[in-house]
């Protein structure tokens, strides 16, 4: 990996913890700051590869673990954001991304959206197991909040792709 990248990446890996930071301390905007420290990964994958994003990935979550003080907020991080834009690139430069017109796009979207709904069913069964296991939680009509958070998903995953062009435009050179 060339010095320059590795520079980059340490540069985005201290502002990856100020966003960290701030999501895990400043309530009402921590999954914006999430989405956007998501951003960060996929701009390490740009210019490095799979293997430095995911180098990244498990830096910015053992640091976030070892210094930032809510330990629990980070939660939406480790098992989501920090992670998804390998994800994206991955089921992007798969065959489901190969497929030609709209098939291809709609069976990409559902693999994407299954990876999103199995990060958020196993971060919400762990969340309840480790600290609400003798209380009983009112039941939410789960489809209704599945099917919010999937919209929600899609419109995150549509703005991801917007910025990740950005990006690939801003550093082709």
């Amino acid at each position: 990996m060339k010095s320059s990248n590795v520079a980059l990446s340490g540069v985005l890996l201290a502002l990856n913890m100020i966003l960290l930071f701030g999501a895990t301390m400043l309530p009402g905007i921590e999954l914006t700051l999430f989405a956007v420290s998501s951003f960060l990964t996929a701009l390490v994958l740009i210019k490095t590869n799979p293997a430095g994003a995911l180098v990244f990935f498990g830096a910015s979550s053992a640091l976030g673990l070892l210094i930032l003080p809510g330990k629990l907020a980070l939660l939406p991080y480790l098992f989501f954001f920090g992670y998804y834009g390998i994800i994206k690139y991955f089921i992007e430069k798969s065959p489901l991304g190969k497929k030609p017109g709209k098939a291809g796009l709609v069976l990409e979207t559902i693999a994407k959206l299954l990876v999103f709904l199995a990060a958020l069913a196993a971060g919400l069964l762990i969340f309840q197991e480790l600290f609400f296991s003798g209380v009983k939680l009112p039941d939410y009509p789960v489809p209704i909040l599945a099917l919010a958070a999937a919209a929600a998903f899609v419109a995150y995953d549509y703005i991801f792709t917007l910025v990740i062009g950005q990006f690939r435009r801003y550093f082709k050179n």
